[in-house]
């Protein structure tokens, strides 16, 4: 339904109203990583339970490999009655990249 202009470079388009009408199919490179996103939407609208530090590895549209901390929240109208999901991320790569060279490091010891 929407997003805001970070979002919308990140996934290839050239402003926040282009993203009307796409699906996760439309919008990421990876067939199965879309089957994973929209089931973890179905899952916070059928319980009404948000989805907290989904962490996720991605190749974005710019040809960037990253790792995002995700988190999907239900959003409810007047009614209360659940019509969409905020979903809101944060690029972790940086620290991801130092855990997994810390890992590598020490399993070199161990060996």
């Amino acid at each position: 339904m929407g997003c805001n202009d970070n979002f919308a470079k990140i996934a290839g388009l050239k402003s926040a109203n282009e993203i009307v009408g796409k699906s996760d199919y439309d919008l990421t490179l990876n067939r199965e990583r879309a089957k994973s996103y929209m089931k973890d939407d179905k899952k916070v609208i059928e319980s009404g339970k948000s989805l907290f530090h989904i962490v996720e590895h991605q190749k974005q549209r710019n040809g960037k490999h990253v790792w995002l901390d995700t988190n999907k929240i239900p959003m409810y109208n007047s009614s209360k009655e659940i019509v969409g999901i905020l979903g809101t991320f944060t690029n972790i790569t940086d620290r991801k990249n130092k855990e997994i060279e810390k890992d590598k490091i020490y399993s070199s010891i161990q060996t």
